[in-house]
């Protein structure tokens, strides 16, 4: 009897916080949370969707979309940390004033296969057994259908290659590793006809392996792609070769000049170079942490289609198929919507809404980037008088490309468009300025700084802290606004090393009496953390995702922020080291439980005076504190903990480590009561 596709259906209203209004039971099973969870709005689908993926998000749950129904490829988190990829049959329809939307969820691995399928044969089976090449086949919904003893070998000695069929990149790779294909996969289920990733895997030596992969769609009798095929090749040996040969060629040139020279007594006669013998490529090493792409370049067939992809833009252009959305920028304290950010947006015919990643870097070095730039402008401002007439009058960030902006003429062309606009106020359009964008003479970059304040025009470093000479353009950054990067944001409450770098940056901001904006906060709990910091402006999914101007008017008028955000208060200097309690105790936390399952051989501090929270104990706490008994009890619970914690290492010492592995629970809940304390003290929370 075959298995029936694992599968659930939901029913959510396009309303502010897409709020479910049925779930089958199956969801359990399926996600990882029970029907409950999704229904009491504890647990949102939306959040489970994997960044990645977040423009298909906006465009399935956005209420203007013109399809009404279709089947997207969806990733979502399982509640165990998993990525799953499934397929949703997704259909809209007006129920009364309000519109529904039904999702269908069916995990891929799960759905039978297509006649036109991938089968073995014979002799595939043999070559797939005996291969000394990495090869796969996968379905269009990225799951395997064939593999080689050698991708076995790869991924785990132990593996057969039969073991791996049926699963996808994410049950077999780290996280990363599995991202970078899918990426690739996609592109080419879109139409590419090849392309090419260097991998490069750290073996247990600390040397670096080398795999040469090349992707290749197969296509059926309608010239659809049924499936795809990648096959991969160790190339270290080659490259350390083509390294020797360059080092040689690099001597011999040496030589040549230090004869033309006529002195004989420089030249060096270098020795002669061992060239690298073959080597074994090691299992791969599940460390999410690791970077294992080197780059990735399109093959040779998509080189030669790059001026077709140009011309297809100039297209979309002429046929007014790019669009503008509006992410909202708001004061999480306040709840008011301060601005907004504008980003483009491709309605393709064909493929749907595509995001810029899709179609701006063809054009980075092409005159059509400074067109559509002057074309954004256009578009931006007419809906900025549109939104006037309505009484709506807020300011609104436009990113600037390198090439437009480099323009000679590009502050008079910005003063010519406001003056087609005089109703806007020119301070009410601020330039989104990243460095890799901005002119590095010092001159130029002057002299556009001055001329964008002389019209008028607010300016904004975008992406503050991502690149290599931000402290540079903070010091010509005159009465500017700060917008930090996401990367700061997005592990402010799990990694305290990163709370440590913001707190830094916002300092740094301060210092210079610059306004910092807060980009890429996705959970109210990050919102909450940058409050007590006294960053109070801030965009990200977590406030809204970016949403067509139509609709724009109607979130500002329904939307709430989270009502922890208005009680926030800003944490003093002295008492920061609170702030820090949960992240770095979680993180210390799960620094003990690694070194027990042996992913590490760090010690973890364990005395109770060496986290912030003891040192603030021993120096601020008690004179701090209106509530002694409180405050006792405080003291006595993280004495506790750090026992706990001590006694659980003694155990791994001697051996114990299973019996260490399950006080480990006791940890997170003794945090817990801490951190209700400290909330009860108004310290947190």
């Amino acid at each position: 009897m075959k298995s029936l596709p694992l599968e659930a259906n939901l029913r959510l209203a396009l309303t502010d916080g897409l709020p479910v209004l049925a779930v089958d039971d199956s969801v359990e099973p399926l996600l990882g949370y029970a029907a409950k969870d999704f229904l009491s709005a504890q647990v949102s689908i939306k959040q489970l969707i994997h960044a990645h993926d977040a423009e298909i998000a906006d465009a399935l749950f956005v209420r203007g979309s013109s399809q009404r129904s279709g089947v997207v490829s969806l990733r979502l988190r399982h509640a165990d940390g998993r990525i799953l990829c499934f397929l949703a049959n997704f259909s809209r329809k007006n129920e009364g004033k309000r519109l529904v939307l039904s999702l269908h969820l069916q995990d891929v691995k799960t759905i039978p296969r297509k006649p036109n399928e991938l089968r073995l044969s014979a002799n595939l089976r043999v070559l797939l057994e005996n291969s000394a090449e990495c090869i796969c086949y996968k379905n269009r919904n990225h799951v395997i259908s064939a593999a080689s003893q050698a991708l076995a070998s790869l991924i785990d000695p132990e593996k057969h290659w039969v073991e791996l069929l049926g699963q996808t990149d994410y049950d077999l790779l780290p996280e990363a590793w599995a991202d970078t294909n899918y990426l690739i996969e996609k592109d080419l289920l879109a139409g590419k006809l090849s392309a090419q990733e260097i991998m490069e895997i750290p073996a247990e030596d600390q040397q670096i392996r080398t795999l040469d992969c090349r992707f290749i769609p197969l296509l059926g009798r309608n010239k659809q792609v049924v499936s795809l095929c990648c096959v991969a090749q160790e190339t270290t040996a080659l490259r350390n070769t083509e390294e020797t040969l360059l080092e040689c060629r690099r001597a011999l040139d040496e030589m040549r000049e230090t004869i033309s020279s006529g002195d004989l007594s420089a030249l060096k006669i270098p020795a002669s170079p061992q060239l690298p013998s073959l080597c074994k490529l090691p299992p791969i090493r599940h460390d999410s942490t690791a970077k294992p792409f080197s780059h990735y370049s399109s093959a040779q067939p998509i080189l030669a289609a790059a001026h077709e992809s140009v011309e297809r833009i100039r297209q979309a252009l002429a046929a007014n198929e790019f669009v503008m959305y509006y992410q909202p920028k708001v004061n999480m304290s306040t709840g008011a919507v301060v601005g907004a950010e504008a980003l483009i947006r491709w309605l393709h015919p064909e493929k749907g809404i595509l995001p810029p990643v899709d179609f701006l870097p063809i054009i980075q070095n092409h005159p059509l980037a400074v067109e559509l730039g002057e074309w954004v402008f256009h578009s931006v401002l007419k809906q900025m008088d549109l939104w006037r007439d309505s009484g709506l009058e807020i300011q609104i960030g436009i990113n600037v490309g390198a090439l437009h902006l480099q323009q000679p003429d590009f502050v008079a062309r910005l003063a010519a468009l406001l003056a087609e606009h005089p109703r806007i106020m020119p301070s009410n359009l601020e330039l989104d300025i990243l460095e890799t964008s901005a002119p590095k003479e010092q001159e130029q970059l002057t002299a556009l700084l001055t001329g964008c304040r002389e019209i008028g025009v607010s300016i904004a470093l975008d992406d503050f802290g991502a690149g290599h000479s931000s402290l540079d353009y903070l010091k010509r950054l005159t009465g500017g606004v700060l917008k930090i990067d996401p990367s700061f944001v997005r592990h402010i409450v799990e990694r305290p090393e990163d709370l440590s770098i913001l707190e830094g940056m916002l300092g740094l901001a301060a210092s210079f009496r610059r306004q910092s904006v807060a980009e890429g906060v996705e959970t109210a709990d990050q919102g909450l953390m940058l409050l007590r910091l006294g960053c109070e402006l801030a965009q990200g999914y977590g406030i809204a995702y970016p949403m067509p101007p139509e609709q724009f008017p109607d979130w500002i008028a329904t939307w709430r922020p989270d009502p922890r955000w208005a009680k926030a208060l800003l944490q003093s200097h002295v008492e920061r080291p609170l702030l820090r309690t949960g992240v770095e105790h979680r993180a210390w936390i799960l620094s003990i439980e690694a070194l027990l399952k042996g992913e590490t051989q760090i010690q973890p501090h364990i005395t109770r005076h060496q986290c912030g929270l003891g040192n603030w104990l021993d120096s601020q706490g008690q004179s701090r504190s209106n509530d002694q008994q409180a405050f006792q009890a405080i003291t006595a619970l993280h004495w506790r903990m750090h026992a706990l914690a001590s006694g659980i290492l003694k155990l791994h010492a001697q051996g114990k480590t299973e019996e260490a592995l399950t006080r480990i629970l006791e940890l997170h809940d003794l945090l817990d009561k801490l951190l209700e304390q400290l909330k009860e003290l108004g310290f947190t929370g």
